[in-house]
């Protein structure tokens, strides 16, 4: 009888493959293109409104761009850059996913089904955004990784799967 049971608790335990649809490259590219849509577009208007307001501050009647400008507008993309940061990170950690995500039924869930620490989101993200700088590896492993893993999601130990 205890060997029954045992075959049935057995039975029961899924392994992760059959837990999940590992979500593929096209499905989470397009995700990222939707992200990149809302900072960008958010950079942009802001960008815009910086330039706008910079332009109509007393300079001195010269035609050159203000100094005033030229300060607020490297202050913005340095915040811009945060703000990309931290919209991952944020929304990795506290909804495990992004908009983009969201919008595909995606989910980024831990490859021991433990929640998403703020340390292992902050890892996924620095490993994609820094690892981006070598021909886009962390995302194009996606391609050849084993359950669709790119590097930066080996490194926090991750995976992307869709919601069923």
């Amino acid at each position: 009888m205890a060997t029954s049971a045992k075959m049935a608790a057995k039975k029961e335990t899924k392994t992760s493959d059959e837990k999940y649809e590992y979500a593929g490259f096209w499905i989470r590219l397009a995700a990222k293109i939707i992200d990149l849509l809302i900072t960008w577009g958010l950079f942009l208007l802001m960008l815009v409104a910086v330039v706008v307001a910079g332009y109509s501050l007393p300079y001195g009647g010269t035609t050159d761009i203000p100094a005033a400008v030229v300060i607020l507008v490297i202050l913005l993309y340095f915040a811009f850059i945060v703000f990309t940061w931290a919209y991952d990170i944020v929304g990795v950690k506290v909804y495990g996913r992004t908009i983009g995500k969201k919008l595909f039924r995606l989910k980024v869930v831990s490859t021991n089904d433990e929640p998403i620490t703020w340390g292992r989101s902050i890892l996924r993200a620095l490993v994609f955004n820094l690892g981006n700088n070598f021909f886009y590896l962390p995302a194009l492993w996606i391609i050849w990784g084993k359950k669709k893993q790119g590097l930066h999601d080996l490194a926090a130990n991750t995976y992307v799967v869709r919601e069923k």
